[in-house]
């Protein structure tokens, strides 16, 4: 289920970002909620604005 979340997320961001760091990402959206938003890395905006 988590892969194929990570898969429709690479997809609909159609970027590069590596699995591990959406991995990281999605664990720490679960946990944290939109507190993530502020934990994102700067390089990873359009992350940010789809979230």
């Amino acid at each position: 289920m988590e892969d194929k979340k990570i898969k429709n997320l690479r997809e609909l961001l159609n970027s590069k970002i590596p699995d591990t760091d959406i991995k990281k990402i999605m664990k720490s959206y679960e946990q944290l909620g939109d507190i993530i938003i502020l934990t994102i890395p700067r390089e990873y905006k359009n992350l940010r604005d789809f979230i």
